[in-house]
Protein backbone atom coordinates (compact mmCIF):
# COMPACT_ATOMS: atom_id res chain seq x y z
CA UNK A 1 0.00 0.00 0.00
CA UNK A 2 2.81 2.53 0.33
CA UNK A 3 4.70 1.61 -1.88
CA UNK A 4 1.80 2.41 -4.25
CA UNK A 5 1.17 5.76 -2.37
CA UNK A 6 4.82 6.47 -3.10
CA UNK A 7 4.40 5.54 -7.24
CA UNK A 8 1.73 7.46 -7.29
CA UNK A 9 3.63 10.35 -5.63
CA UNK A 10 5.84 9.91 -7.85
CA UNK A 11 3.69 9.61 -10.98
CA UNK A 12 1.86 12.49 -10.27
CA UNK A 13 2.69 14.69 -7.47
CA UNK A 14 0.39 17.14 -7.83
CA UNK A 15 -1.88 15.38 -9.56
CA UNK A 16 -6.02 16.00 -8.07
CA UNK A 17 -7.46 12.77 -6.01
CA UNK A 18 -9.51 12.04 -8.96
CA UNK A 19 -6.60 11.72 -11.68
CA UNK A 20 -4.17 10.23 -8.66
CA UNK A 21 -7.72 7.51 -8.60
CA UNK A 22 -7.91 7.05 -12.02
CA UNK A 23 -4.20 6.32 -12.27
CA UNK A 24 -4.71 3.94 -9.41
CA UNK A 25 -7.16 2.15 -11.25
CA UNK A 26 -5.28 2.09 -14.59
CA UNK A 27 -2.22 0.26 -12.64
CA UNK A 28 -4.42 -1.90 -11.31
CA UNK A 29 -6.03 -2.77 -14.60
CA UNK A 30 -2.50 -3.57 -16.69
CA UNK A 31 -1.51 -5.62 -13.76
CA UNK A 32 -4.24 -8.06 -13.74
CA UNK A 33 -4.79 -8.01 -17.58
CA UNK A 34 -0.64 -8.25 -18.12
CA UNK A 35 -0.82 -11.24 -15.85
CA UNK A 36 -3.98 -12.78 -17.08
CA UNK A 37 -2.44 -12.63 -20.77
CA UNK A 38 0.93 -14.03 -19.51
CA UNK A 39 -0.24 -16.92 -17.38
CA UNK A 40 -2.44 -18.14 -20.59
CA UNK A 41 0.42 -17.62 -22.98
CA UNK A 42 2.66 -19.57 -20.85
CA UNK A 43 -0.13 -22.60 -20.18
CA UNK A 44 -0.46 -22.44 -23.89
CA UNK A 45 3.28 -23.11 -24.32
CA UNK A 46 4.09 -25.57 -21.85
CA UNK A 47 1.06 -27.46 -20.74
CA UNK A 48 -0.83 -28.63 -24.06
CA UNK A 49 1.07 -31.56 -26.83
CA UNK A 50 0.28 -30.05 -30.17
CA UNK A 51 -0.43 -32.87 -33.03
CA UNK A 52 -0.79 -30.58 -35.45
CA UNK A 53 -1.47 -32.22 -39.44
CA UNK A 54 -1.63 -30.79 -42.62
CA UNK A 55 -4.82 -30.76 -43.70
CA UNK A 56 -4.15 -31.42 -47.57
CA UNK A 57 -3.10 -35.07 -46.61
CA UNK A 58 -6.36 -35.71 -44.29
CA UNK A 59 -8.91 -34.70 -47.07
CA UNK A 60 -10.10 -37.73 -49.78
CA UNK A 61 -9.94 -37.17 -53.50
CA UNK A 62 -13.40 -37.32 -53.40
CA UNK A 63 -14.06 -34.55 -50.86
CA UNK A 64 -11.88 -32.37 -52.95
CA UNK A 65 -13.38 -28.43 -52.98
CA UNK A 66 -12.69 -28.23 -56.45
CA UNK A 67 -14.71 -31.09 -58.51
CA UNK A 68 -14.64 -31.55 -62.26
CA UNK A 69 -17.98 -31.54 -63.97
CA UNK A 70 -19.75 -32.37 -67.32
CA UNK A 71 -19.87 -28.44 -68.33
CA UNK A 72 -16.32 -29.17 -70.26
CA UNK A 73 -13.09 -29.83 -70.33
CA UNK A 74 -10.79 -28.84 -67.70
CA UNK A 75 -13.62 -26.65 -66.29
CA UNK A 76 -13.99 -26.85 -62.21
CA UNK A 77 -16.38 -24.80 -59.96
CA UNK A 78 -17.07 -24.24 -56.22
CA UNK A 79 -18.51 -26.99 -54.16
CA UNK A 80 -20.69 -26.03 -51.12
CA UNK A 81 -17.78 -26.70 -48.80
CA UNK A 82 -15.46 -24.31 -50.20
CA UNK A 83 -14.88 -20.57 -48.07
CA UNK A 84 -12.86 -17.95 -47.51
CA UNK A 85 -9.63 -18.48 -45.19
CA UNK A 86 -8.55 -15.20 -43.20
CA UNK A 87 -6.43 -17.08 -40.89
CA UNK A 88 -4.04 -19.90 -41.81
CA UNK A 89 -2.57 -21.93 -38.63
CA UNK A 90 -0.66 -25.04 -39.18
CA UNK A 91 1.67 -24.95 -36.68
CA UNK A 92 2.24 -24.78 -32.81
CA UNK A 93 4.17 -21.20 -33.43
CA UNK A 94 1.15 -20.17 -35.16
CA UNK A 95 -1.32 -21.27 -32.21
CA UNK A 96 0.64 -19.16 -29.91
CA UNK A 97 1.34 -16.15 -31.86
CA UNK A 98 -2.20 -15.70 -32.60
CA UNK A 99 -2.99 -16.63 -28.75
CA UNK A 100 -0.74 -13.59 -28.29
CA UNK A 101 -1.84 -10.99 -30.64
CA UNK A 102 -5.30 -11.57 -30.14
CA UNK A 103 -4.97 -11.09 -26.08
CA UNK A 104 -2.77 -8.17 -26.86
CA UNK A 105 -5.39 -6.52 -29.11
CA UNK A 106 -8.49 -7.46 -26.20
CA UNK A 107 -5.97 -6.05 -23.20
CA UNK A 108 -5.30 -2.84 -24.92
CA UNK A 109 -9.22 -1.93 -25.66
CA UNK A 110 -9.72 -3.09 -21.69
CA UNK A 111 -7.13 -0.55 -20.88
CA UNK A 112 -8.37 2.16 -22.78
CA UNK A 113 -12.32 1.18 -21.95
CA UNK A 114 -10.89 0.97 -17.81
CA UNK A 115 -9.38 4.64 -18.17
CA UNK A 116 -12.16 5.92 -19.22
CA UNK A 117 -14.41 4.25 -16.88
CA UNK A 118 -12.00 4.91 -13.92
CA UNK A 119 -12.38 8.77 -14.50
CA UNK A 120 -15.76 8.86 -15.07
CA UNK A 121 -16.34 6.78 -11.69
CA UNK A 122 -13.63 8.94 -9.29
CA UNK A 123 -15.17 11.71 -10.29
CA UNK A 124 -18.72 10.78 -9.41
CA UNK A 125 -16.88 9.14 -5.93
CA UNK A 126 -15.36 12.31 -5.46
CA UNK A 127 -18.05 14.46 -5.80
CA UNK A 128 -19.42 14.66 -1.87
CA UNK A 129 -15.58 15.68 -1.02
CA UNK A 130 -15.94 19.05 -3.59
CA UNK A 131 -19.26 19.81 -1.61
CA UNK A 132 -17.64 19.34 1.57
CA UNK A 133 -14.84 21.69 0.39
CA UNK A 134 -16.98 24.23 -0.47
CA UNK A 135 -18.95 24.28 2.12
CA UNK A 136 -15.73 24.33 4.60
CA UNK A 137 -14.34 27.18 2.35
CA UNK A 138 -17.61 29.43 2.62
CA UNK A 139 -17.56 28.76 6.69
CA UNK A 140 -13.75 29.69 6.51
CA UNK A 141 -15.11 32.85 5.26
CA UNK A 142 -17.26 33.35 8.34
CA UNK A 143 -20.63 32.63 6.37
CA UNK A 144 -22.48 29.78 8.72
CA UNK A 145 -26.09 29.51 7.29
CA UNK A 146 -25.31 27.26 3.95
CA UNK A 147 -25.95 24.12 4.72
CA UNK A 148 -24.84 20.35 2.53
CA UNK A 149 -27.48 18.72 2.78
CA UNK A 150 -26.04 15.62 0.92
CA UNK A 151 -28.60 13.17 -1.03
CA UNK A 152 -27.56 9.92 -1.71
CA UNK A 153 -27.07 6.56 0.10
CA UNK A 154 -26.08 6.68 3.17
CA UNK A 155 -22.33 5.81 2.93
CA UNK A 156 -19.00 7.34 4.54
CA UNK A 157 -19.33 10.62 2.75
CA UNK A 158 -23.13 11.03 3.53
CA UNK A 159 -22.65 10.66 7.21
CA UNK A 160 -19.38 12.90 6.98
CA UNK A 161 -21.47 15.36 5.01
CA UNK A 162 -24.05 15.22 7.99
CA UNK A 163 -21.51 15.91 10.47
CA UNK A 164 -20.48 18.73 8.63
CA UNK A 165 -24.05 20.10 8.95
CA UNK A 166 -24.84 19.42 12.28
CA UNK A 167 -21.09 21.25 13.52
CA UNK A 168 -22.02 24.21 11.05
CA UNK A 169 -25.80 24.77 12.93
CA UNK A 170 -24.00 24.46 16.13
CA UNK A 171 -21.42 27.21 15.32
CA UNK A 172 -23.63 29.48 14.15
CA UNK A 173 -25.72 29.32 17.05
CA UNK A 174 -22.65 29.48 19.06
CA UNK A 175 -21.75 33.07 17.10
CA UNK A 176 -25.24 33.93 16.82
CA UNK A 177 -25.16 33.77 20.68
CA UNK A 178 -22.10 35.38 21.32
CA UNK A 179 -23.69 38.40 19.38
CA UNK A 180 -26.30 38.61 21.16
CA UNK A 181 -24.25 38.36 24.32
CA UNK A 182 -21.59 41.03 23.54
CA UNK A 183 -24.80 43.46 22.76
CA UNK A 184 -26.75 42.45 25.67
CA UNK A 185 -23.22 42.94 28.07
CA UNK A 186 -23.03 46.69 26.26
CA UNK A 187 -26.20 47.51 27.33
CA UNK A 188 -26.07 46.25 30.56
CA UNK A 189 -23.36 47.63 31.38
CA UNK A 190 -24.09 50.77 29.91
CA UNK A 191 -27.16 51.56 31.86
CA UNK A 192 -26.25 51.71 34.90
CA UNK A 193 -23.43 53.97 33.70
CA UNK A 194 -25.30 55.89 32.09
CA UNK A 195 -27.35 56.50 35.60
CA UNK A 196 -24.79 57.53 37.22
CA UNK A 197 -23.63 60.20 34.76
CA UNK A 198 -27.40 61.27 34.62
CA UNK A 199 -27.55 61.56 38.74
CA UNK A 200 -24.19 63.61 38.53
CA UNK A 201 -25.32 66.05 35.72
CA UNK A 202 -28.61 66.61 37.58
CA UNK A 203 -26.63 67.24 40.95
CA UNK A 204 -23.87 69.66 39.07
CA UNK A 205 -26.89 71.83 38.06
CA UNK A 206 -27.44 72.98 41.01
CA UNK A 207 -24.98 71.39 43.79
CA UNK A 208 -26.75 73.46 46.75
CA UNK A 209 -30.08 71.75 46.51
CA UNK A 210 -28.81 68.13 46.53
CA UNK A 211 -29.62 66.33 49.54
CA UNK A 212 -26.04 64.32 50.48
CA UNK A 213 -27.48 61.24 51.69
CA UNK A 214 -30.12 60.71 49.02
CA UNK A 215 -27.65 61.62 46.20
CA UNK A 216 -25.27 59.00 48.00
CA UNK A 217 -28.00 56.15 48.27
CA UNK A 218 -28.64 56.62 44.79
CA UNK A 219 -25.12 56.49 43.69
CA UNK A 220 -24.29 53.31 45.73
CA UNK A 221 -27.43 51.43 44.52
CA UNK A 222 -26.38 52.07 40.79
CA UNK A 223 -23.03 51.32 41.70
CA UNK A 224 -23.44 47.57 43.32
CA UNK A 225 -25.90 47.10 40.37
CA UNK A 226 -22.75 47.94 38.12
CA UNK A 227 -20.57 45.59 40.54
CA UNK A 228 -22.96 42.90 40.90
CA UNK A 229 -23.34 42.50 36.99
CA UNK A 230 -19.34 42.26 36.69
CA UNK A 231 -18.75 39.41 39.27
CA UNK A 232 -21.80 37.62 37.31
CA UNK A 233 -19.90 37.93 34.40
CA UNK A 234 -16.33 36.89 35.90
CA UNK A 235 -18.53 34.04 37.37
CA UNK A 236 -19.57 33.10 34.02
CA UNK A 237 -16.57 33.12 32.43
CA UNK A 238 -15.27 31.04 34.90
CA UNK A 239 -17.74 28.57 34.94
CA UNK A 240 -17.25 28.40 31.13
CA UNK A 241 -13.50 28.04 31.12
CA UNK A 242 -14.30 24.98 33.13
CA UNK A 243 -12.51 26.02 35.90
CA UNK A 244 -13.48 23.32 38.54
CA UNK A 245 -11.88 21.62 41.08
CA UNK A 246 -13.34 18.80 42.25
CA UNK A 247 -13.87 17.15 45.99
CA UNK A 248 -16.66 15.50 47.12
CA UNK A 249 -19.46 18.12 48.56
CA UNK A 250 -22.85 17.39 50.47
CA UNK A 251 -25.71 18.77 48.01
CA UNK A 252 -28.17 18.42 50.46
CA UNK A 253 -26.28 20.47 53.61
CA UNK A 254 -25.44 22.94 50.00
CA UNK A 255 -29.21 22.71 49.35
CA UNK A 256 -30.25 23.60 52.91
CA UNK A 257 -28.21 26.30 53.53
CA UNK A 258 -29.27 27.82 50.49
CA UNK A 259 -33.33 27.79 51.71
CA UNK A 260 -32.81 29.02 54.68
CA UNK A 261 -30.93 31.80 53.35
CA UNK A 262 -33.73 32.34 50.41
CA UNK A 263 -36.37 32.14 53.24
CA UNK A 264 -37.17 35.12 54.07
CA UNK A 265 -37.01 36.65 50.00
CA UNK A 266 -39.91 34.00 49.12
CA UNK A 267 -41.67 34.67 52.63
CA UNK A 268 -42.04 38.84 51.90
CA UNK A 269 -43.45 38.12 48.59
CA UNK A 270 -46.08 35.19 50.30
CA UNK A 271 -44.16 32.42 48.32
CA UNK A 272 -44.35 28.72 50.01
CA UNK A 273 -40.94 27.15 49.91
CA UNK A 274 -41.66 22.81 49.75
CA UNK A 275 -38.15 21.08 50.17
CA UNK A 276 -37.33 17.29 50.26
CA UNK A 277 -33.93 16.94 50.81
CA UNK A 278 -32.41 13.64 51.39
CA UNK A 279 -28.87 13.20 51.74
CA UNK A 280 -26.91 13.30 48.84
CA UNK A 281 -22.92 14.29 47.98
CA UNK A 282 -21.65 15.25 44.33
CA UNK A 283 -17.82 15.71 43.18
CA UNK A 284 -17.88 19.54 42.25
CA UNK A 285 -16.30 23.08 43.36
CA UNK A 286 -18.00 24.20 46.53
CA UNK A 287 -18.30 27.34 45.55
CA UNK A 288 -19.70 26.82 42.32
CA UNK A 289 -22.07 24.49 43.55
CA UNK A 290 -23.49 26.99 45.76
CA UNK A 291 -23.67 29.86 43.34
CA UNK A 292 -25.94 27.27 41.46
CA UNK A 293 -28.30 26.02 43.71
CA UNK A 294 -28.31 29.74 44.81
CA UNK A 295 -29.27 30.89 41.25
CA UNK A 296 -31.96 28.01 41.15
CA UNK A 297 -33.85 29.34 43.89
CA UNK A 298 -33.37 33.13 43.57
CA UNK A 299 -34.85 32.28 39.78
CA UNK A 300 -38.13 30.34 41.35
CA UNK A 301 -38.82 33.61 43.32
CA UNK A 302 -37.73 36.22 41.37
CA UNK A 303 -39.78 35.18 38.49
CA UNK A 304 -42.66 33.70 40.58
CA UNK A 305 -45.92 35.16 41.70
CA UNK A 306 -47.15 36.64 44.57
CA UNK A 307 -48.24 34.34 46.62
CA UNK A 308 -46.73 31.21 44.85
CA UNK A 309 -45.18 27.92 45.34
CA UNK A 310 -41.70 26.59 44.85
CA UNK A 311 -40.81 23.26 45.35
CA UNK A 312 -37.22 21.62 45.56
CA UNK A 313 -36.16 18.16 45.77
CA UNK A 314 -33.10 16.91 46.26
CA UNK A 315 -31.66 13.35 46.04
CA UNK A 316 -29.59 11.18 44.11
CA UNK A 317 -26.84 13.68 42.74
CA UNK A 318 -30.34 15.14 41.17
CA UNK A 319 -31.58 18.97 42.00
CA UNK A 320 -35.28 19.94 41.20
CA UNK A 321 -36.39 23.24 41.36
CA UNK A 322 -40.49 23.91 40.02
CA UNK A 323 -42.26 27.10 40.53
CA UNK A 324 -45.49 29.04 39.97
CA UNK A 325 -45.45 31.68 37.52
CA UNK A 326 -46.33 33.26 34.08
CA UNK A 327 -46.56 30.88 31.49
CA UNK A 328 -43.34 30.37 29.04
CA UNK A 329 -43.08 29.71 25.08
CA UNK A 330 -41.90 26.87 23.45
CA UNK A 331 -39.65 29.19 22.00
CA UNK A 332 -38.32 30.76 25.07
CA UNK A 333 -37.18 27.20 26.58
CA UNK A 334 -34.06 27.07 24.54
CA UNK A 335 -32.74 30.12 24.89
CA UNK A 336 -33.45 30.59 28.58
CA UNK A 337 -29.61 29.79 29.33
CA UNK A 338 -28.40 32.10 27.16
CA UNK A 339 -26.99 34.89 29.14
CA UNK A 340 -29.53 38.31 29.48
CA UNK A 341 -32.45 36.41 27.66
CA UNK A 342 -35.64 37.70 30.15
CA UNK A 343 -38.38 35.65 29.02
CA UNK A 344 -41.06 37.58 31.57
CA UNK A 345 -39.11 40.76 30.82
CA UNK A 346 -36.77 42.78 32.61
CA UNK A 347 -37.42 42.55 36.33
CA UNK A 348 -35.78 44.57 39.72
CA UNK A 349 -32.81 42.75 40.80
CA UNK A 350 -32.11 40.43 37.94
CA UNK A 351 -29.18 40.80 35.63
CA UNK A 352 -30.34 37.98 33.37
CA UNK A 353 -27.41 35.57 33.92
CA UNK A 354 -28.56 33.42 36.96
CA UNK A 355 -29.61 30.49 34.21
CA UNK A 356 -26.79 31.23 31.98
CA UNK A 357 -24.34 30.41 35.32
CA UNK A 358 -26.35 27.07 36.06
CA UNK A 359 -26.07 25.94 32.26
CA UNK A 360 -22.17 26.91 32.29
CA UNK A 361 -21.81 25.68 36.37
CA UNK A 362 -23.78 21.74 35.27
CA UNK A 363 -21.18 21.84 32.09
CA UNK A 364 -18.21 22.43 33.58
CA UNK A 365 -19.02 19.29 35.91
CA UNK A 366 -20.22 17.10 33.46
CA UNK A 367 -24.19 17.24 34.66
CA UNK A 368 -27.03 17.44 32.91
CA UNK A 369 -29.44 20.63 32.83
CA UNK A 370 -32.64 20.15 32.00
CA UNK A 371 -35.55 23.02 31.49
CA UNK A 372 -39.09 22.45 31.17
CA UNK A 373 -42.47 24.83 30.77
CA UNK A 374 -45.29 23.84 33.46
CA UNK A 375 -48.35 23.75 32.26
CA UNK A 376 -50.46 26.04 34.04
CA UNK A 377 -47.21 28.39 34.43
CA UNK A 378 -44.02 28.58 35.59
CA UNK A 379 -41.08 26.23 35.30
CA UNK A 380 -39.51 22.79 36.16
CA UNK A 381 -35.41 22.94 36.38
CA UNK A 382 -33.40 20.31 36.66
CA UNK A 383 -29.59 19.43 37.08
CA UNK A 384 -28.50 15.90 37.68
CA UNK A 385 -24.90 15.05 38.22
CA UNK A 386 -22.74 12.36 36.94
CA UNK A 387 -22.57 9.57 39.93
Amino acid sequence: MRTGSRLLRLLAPNASARLRLTIAFTLLVTTVGAAIVISIYLVMTYVPTYRIRSAESDVPASEEPFARTGLGEGTTTRTSTDSVTFLSVSTETDILRTLLTTSLIVFAAVLLIGVFCSWIVAGRVLRPVEQITEAARRASSGSLDHRIELTGPNDEFRRLAETFDDMLERLDRSFEAQKRFAANASHELRTPLATTQAILDVALLDPSEVEVESFCTKLRETNSRNIAMVEALLALSDARAGTTAGERVELDDVAREVIDTARADAEARGIDVHSAVLGSSVTCDPALIRMLVGNLIANAIRYNVTGGDIWITVSGGRIRVENTGVPVADDDLARLSEPFFRSAGRIAGSHGLGLALVDAIATGHGAHLDVSARDTGGLVVEVEFPR
